[in-house]
C-alpha cells in the first residue's frame, strides 16, 4: 500500500515509558513528594489553592472533563499512579502487575491493608465490581479504556486476573487516571450520588467536606491512611479562579498556591509575583491549546475547509509573540520524546495564508461560517484564532460558555468547534480513547475509511506482546491520519505555571506528566 507523506518514515521514538509488557512488572515505589531536608511539616495546616479547573463530577466512571480528576483523586485511591516526572507507572492499590506471555491475561497483586472510609475492606472483589461498573454503567466515559477486558477472575482477595479479549497493553497507564479509581461497593449498592455527594465512598487520603459545583471544593484528611509518604495537610481548599484574582488573593493571604494561566500579561504577572517575594514554579507539560472541529456539522464536514483552517493558524504568532514564549507552537499532542510522536506532522501545516486561501477556494464554500465555543481559560487563544481565520476569509463566531460546559457540549456533539485544552496522557491510547475515537470523538463525521483505519491501528497498538517502539509506530500513524483529515487543530503547548508562598512544600511533585495541567493535590503540604 502506498504511504502518504503523513505516514511514511515512521521511525521508533526515543524515551519509552515504563509500562509492563510480557514480563512481570514490579515498580519501585518512589516518594510521592515528601518534605526535603529539615523542613517540618504542619499537620494541622490548610492548603488553599486557586486553580482554573472547575469541579463538576466526582463519579470517576462518568467524568466528562479531565479537570475533575484532581478532585476525585483526593477521594479515591487508584490501582496505579504516575511518578512525579510522568514517565513511570508506580504501584498504588496494585502492588505489582504481570501480563501473561501470550498477552491474554493481566494479573494484579493488591495491597491488603486498605479500608474504605465507610469501613469496607479493599479486596479483589471490589476491583471486579468497579471495573465491571466502568464498562457498563449508564453514562460511562471510561468504557473505551476497559473494552479489552472480557472477564475478571478473583482467585483470592489479593489477586485480580483480567482476561483480555484483545489488547490491554495500556491498562497499567489507564489505571493511573480516573479509570483506576476505586469506589466502595457499599456506596454503589446504596445508590450514592457520587457526582456531587460521594461521602465516605473512597479510600483516598481525603474526604469531601464541601462542594460548590464549578466554584470550589474543600477536602479534609482522613485518619489512619495507609500511605504515610504522601504529604498531607489537614485541609485542602480549592477555589476556581482566574490568574489575576489568584495572584491578588496570594498577596492578600487568601491563597497559598495559585495557577497562573497563560496570557499576554503572563510575564508581568510572574515578575510581579517574584518581586513580591513569592516563588514561581514552571514546567513544560503535555497539555495543549487545541481547536477541535466537529466534522459532522456543515461547513466543517468539508475537508478542504478544515485543512484551510490548519494553514491559516500562525502558531508562532500565538505561542511565541502573544504568549511571550509560554506556549510552545505545536502540531500534535505528543512531543519528540514520546513514542507516539510523528515528526512529519510537525512540518505538515506550517503557517501559509496563501495556501489557506487556495484550499478555501477549492472547497467551493462561499464565506464559510461556524461557531467556536470556549471557556474563560482560552479566551485569548480563541480571539487570536478568530482574527487569523478572518484573514483567510473564514468567518469564525466566538461563543463563550461556562468552563464546566466546554467538554460536555463538544463531547455530546452539540458544539461545532471548541477551543480548549487537551490532556493526552502518557500513552498514545489515552489520547485515542479520550479524543479521537471516544470522549471528544474528533473523528465523528470523518471519512469512514479513515475512521476504520484509525480503529484498526488503535486495536493493533494495544497488543501487550508488542514492543513499546512498535506500539509507538501505530500511534504515529494515527497522528498522521488525524493531521491529514484535519479533525483538530493544535495551536500550542502551554507551560504549567504556579506561584506560591514560602511555606508551600511539594509543589514540584504535583505535576506528573500524565496529568499535564492536572495536579495531584494530595502531594501538597505546608511548613510550620
Amino acid at each position: 500500500m502506498k504511504t502518504s507523506r503523513w505516514t511514511r518514515g515512521l521511525g521508533a521514538a526515543g524515551l519509552a515509558l515504563m509500562m509492563c509488557g510480557v514480563a512481570a512488572c514490579v515498580s519501585d515505589a518512589e516518594p510521592s513528594g515528601g518534605p526535603s531536608g529539615s523542613v517540618e511539616i504542619d499537620p494541622a495546616a490548610t492548603v488553599r489553592v486557586a486553580w482554573a479547573g472547575p469541579p463538576t463530577n466526582l463519579d470517576p466512571h462518568r467524568q466528562v472533563s479531565p479537570a475533575d480528576m484532581p478532585y476525585s483523586s483526593l477521594i479515591y485511591d487508584r490501582l496505579t499512579r504516575m511518578s512525579p516526572d510522568g514517565n513511570k507507572v508506580l504501584p498504588m492499590l496494585a502492588e505489582s502487575w504481570t501480563f501473561s506471555p501470550d498477552g491474554k491475561r493481566l494479573e494484579l497483586k493488591l495491597r491488603t491493608d486498605v479500608t474504605f472510609h465507610d469501613g469496607t475492606k479493599f479486596t479483589s472483589a471490589v476491583v471486579k465490581t468497579n471495573l465491571e461498573r466502568g464498562k457498563s454503567v449508564a453514562g460511562t466515559t471510561v468504557a473505551p479504556d476497559l473494552a479489552s477486558i472480557a472477564s475478571i477472575d478473583t482467585p483470592d482477595d489479593a489477586t485480580v486476573v483480567l482476561n483480555l479479549s484483545s489488547g490491554g497493553a495500556a491498562l497499567p497507564v489507564a489505571f493511573t487516571t480516573n479509570v483506576g479509581e476505586m469506589v466502595s461497593p457499599k456506596a454503589l449498592a446504596d445508590g450514592r450520588d457520587l457526582k456531587l455527594a460521594p461521602g465516605d465512598a473512597g479510600s483516598g487520603a481525603y474526604k469531601l467536606a464541601d462542594l460548590r459545583p464549578n466554584e470550589s471544593a474543600t477536602f479534609e484528611r482522613v485518619d489512619n491512611y495507609w500511605d504515610d509518604s504522601v504529604q498531607r495537610a489537614k485541609t485542602i481548599a480549592i477555589t476556581v479562579s482566574t490568574a489575576a484574582s489568584g495572584i491578588n488573593g496570594l498577596r492578600a493571604g487568601q491563597f497559598d498556591l495559585v495557577q497562573v494561566t497563560i496570557g499576554p500579561d503572563t510575564q508581568p504577572t510572574l515578575d510581579g509575583a517574584k518581586a513580591g517575594g513569592y516563588e514561581v514554579y514552571v514546567k513544560d507539560v503535555r497539555g495543549s491549546h487545541t481547536l477541535m472541529l466537529n466534522s459532522a456539522k456543515p461547513p466543517l464536514d468539508n475537508l478542504k475547509l478544515r485543512q484551510a483552517i490548519q494553514f491559516a493558524i500562525d502558531r508562532d504568532a500565538i505561542g511565541n509573540q502573544l504568549y511571550q514564549g509560554q506556549c510552545a507552537p505545536s502540531y500534535q499532542p505528543f512531543g519528540s520524546g514520546n513514542p507516539a510522536h510523528n515528526a512529519e506532522v510537525d512540518s505538515g501545516y506550517a503557517f501559509n495564508l496563501d495556501k489557506a486561501k487556495q484550499l478555501l477556494a477549492e472547497s467551493g464554500l462561499a464565506n464559510p461560517t461556524f461557531d467556536i465555543e470556549f471557556g474563560p481559560a482560552h479566551k485569548v487563544t480563541a480571539e487570536a484564532v478568530q482574527a487569523q481565520l478572518t484573514s483567510a476569509g473564514i468567518n469564525a463566531q466566538l461563543k463563550p460558555v461556562p468552563q464546566g460546559e466546554v467538554s460536555p457540549r463538544f463531547n455530546g456533539g452539540e458544539a461545532m468547534a471548541t477551543l480548549t485544552g487537551i490532556v493526552p496522557g502518557a500513552d498514545g491510547s489515552t489520547y485515542v480513547s479520550r479524543y479521537v475515537l471516544g470522549g471528544a470523538t474528533i473523528s465523528r463525521g470523518g471519512d469512514p475509511a479513515q475512521v476504520a483505519r484509525v480503529k484498526t491501528l488503535a486495536a493493533e497498538a494495544l497488543d501487550p506482546t508488542l514492543s513499546e517502539a512498535d506500539r509507538g509506530t501505530k500511534y504515529q500513524e494515527i497522528q498522521g491520519v488525524v493531521a491529514a483529515q484535519a479533525w483538530s487543530v493544535q495551536v500550542c503547548s502551554a507551560r504549567q505555571l504556579w506561584a506560591h508562598n514560602a511555606k508551600m512544600v511539594g509543589v514540584d511533585d504535583t505535576m506528573p506528566g500524565i496529568w499535564a495541567a492536572l495536579p495531584e493535590f494530595d502531594r501538597l503540604a505546608k511548613a510550620r
